[in-house]
């Protein structure tokens, strides 16, 4: 990337000239992992030159087009050498000399199945991975045999094709799959076989999210209770839908109706959390609002895009419900078995979020999943069950220490809030760790409306003490925030203070 010359016969340089990191990063990326497969290409036996010809078919001299092999390893490169776009495919080799053992000397050409060395059956189908896109692609032996290989390409753009490997379609799974894709590219094709047996799920799951929003909205003060009614039963009928097409891909036993009141609960508790706000804490008294303002799924947190993390937190934990403890999909795997990543990803996305967002979202999600349990206890001194024990509330509250603790030194936690090191000192992101402790704050509230809506006798937990319940554990989220803003943002000595003073106020 230097412009002055350098070479045996320059003395001295006299342009300071700093290297060109772009290029020496590209370099990195794309030039030196084919270096090291320098034997898939230097050698002569197996190269083939193929005539590119473009959509109008005329032949397009201006584009190199060939295959090599090597060791079971094939490869198929483009080069366009000129500044222009331009589209084709390739079907046979232009003809080379080649030499037999008798020393005989005869003029061949090759098809593209031929120089590949695919089965040209409908059966074979080959994978292979784009180098520059690290994108792979999937085609029959069929296709590549009597079809040819049709490109685009841009300006001096150049595409490199390695990494074929075979395998044979028994089930017609991966027809399926080329049809689908229709010559796109993905990141995995392993992968998208799987995403397309569990699009069942996955569709229901992301219809389950546009049901969701219009309930959300359908239970503004300014719409009737009949709308709400109505988007609520849309809600369960993609629930009932996802629980289906679950049952039918792992062969399960799901009582439906229990799961879906379960559902209910859940989804209800978040408007009915809106609802007691509102009414309880109305955000015009000054007072108020930073209690709106912790509490995610108010109007004022911007309840649409916290609504669906609620939403995704409350889809995972049930689901989790359904699953034993072993066997092919269980409480440990389901996430994974089931690609939950590819709905809940796309649901988030609608949300206008970029993937650094996305991504931040997802370890939000895993963390309030993982520490479910830990939330209960947060506020209180035993578990959520104590509730209706006010007088209990005040007491000793080492176990809400050591529940927060715990959490904070979850590297899974160190890695939202923004962990880092700054000359010899740990320091946190502030925005991020008052985000995690007030969606704390938020599920803590949401689990107590679902037990109201259970109407256990035990608990007899009503309005009334959810409103004296939102402000008393308000305090403890005021209590962290200042405890966060005294040890200036620094980790140890926030997990030092937390010993000194506890959560509780």
């Amino acid at each position: 990337g230097f412009t002055e010359k350098y070479g045996m016969e320059y003395q001295r340089a006299y342009y300071n000239e700093t290297p060109n990191q772009w290029l020496i990063d590209r370099h990195k990326r794309e030039i030196f992992p084919l270096m090291k497969k320098r034997y898939l290409f230097s050698q002569v036996t197996n190269f083939w030159l193929f005539d590119f010809w473009d959509n109008r078919g005329s032949l397009n001299e201006n584009v190199f087009a060939f295959t090599n092999s090597e060791w079971g390893e094939r490869a198929l490169v483009f080069y366009n050498n000129k500044y222009e776009n331009t589209s084709g495919t390739i079907y046979h080799s232009s003809p080379k000399l080649v030499n037999y053992l008798n020393g005989e000397k005869v003029l061949q050409k090759r098809t593209l199945g031929e120089a590949l060395g695919v089965n040209p059956t409908l059966q074979h189908y080959y994978i292979y991975r784009e180098h520059i896109s690290n994108l792979e692609y999937l085609k029959s032996g069929h296709e590549l045999s009597f079809q040819g290989f049709n490109v685009e390409l841009g300006a001096f753009k150049y595409l490199v094709y390695i990494g074929f490997r075979e395998v044979y379609d028994a089930d017609g799974e991966y027809e399926k799959l080329a049809i689908k894709l229709k010559g796109k590219g993905v990141p995995s094709v392993e992968r998208a076989i799987r995403e397309m047996k569990l699009e069942p799920i996955h569709k229901a799951i992301e219809e389950i999210g546009n049901r969701f929003d219009e309930f959300i909205h359908s239970n503004k003060p300014d719409n009737n209770a009949e709308l709400s009614t109505k988007n609520m039963d849309d809600v369960n009928n993609s629930i009932r839908k996802m629980l289906n097409a679950i049952a039918n891909q792992f062969s399960l036993q799901i009582e439906i109706k229990p799961k879906l009141k379960e559902f209910e609960n859940w989804l209800s508790s978040i408007n009915e959390l809106i609802d007691l706000l509102d009414k309880r804490f109305p955000s015009d008294i000054n007072t108020n609002i930073e209690i709106h303002k912790s509490v995610l799924v108010s109007g004022i947190s911007n309840n649409n895009e916290n609504s669906v993390i609620a939403l995704l937190w409350i889809l995972i934990s049930k689901l989790k419900s359904l699953f034993s403890e072993e066997g092919e999909i269980n409480k440990s795997n389901f996430i994974d078995v089931l690609l939950l990543d590819t709905p809940i990803k796309n649901m988030l996305r609608k949300s206008g979020k970029g993937e650094n967002e996305l991504y931040k979202d997802i370890i939000l999600i895993n963390i309030l999943i993982k520490y479910a349990d830990e939330i209960k206890l947060l506020f209180n001194k035993n578990d959520i069950t104590d509730l209706n024990k006010v007088a209990q509330l005040r007491e000793n509250n080492g176990k809400n220490i050591q529940q927060f603790i715990k959490i904070m030194n979850d590297n899974m936690v160190k890695h939202f809030i923004g962990v880092n090191e700054y000359e010899g000192e740990i320091y946190y992101s502030k925005e991020n760790f008052e985000e995690l402790i007030s969606w704390l704050f938020t599920i803590y509230l949401l689990m107590l409306f679902v037990l109201k809506s259970e109407n256990n006798e035990q608990y007899k937990i009503d309005n009334s003490l959810i409103a004296y319940m939102i402000e008393e554990k308000y305090s403890v989220i005021k209590k962290l925030s200042d405890l966060s803003k005294e040890s200036n943002y620094m980790f140890d000595k926030l997990i030092d203070s937390l010993g000194d003073e506890g959560i509780n106020s």
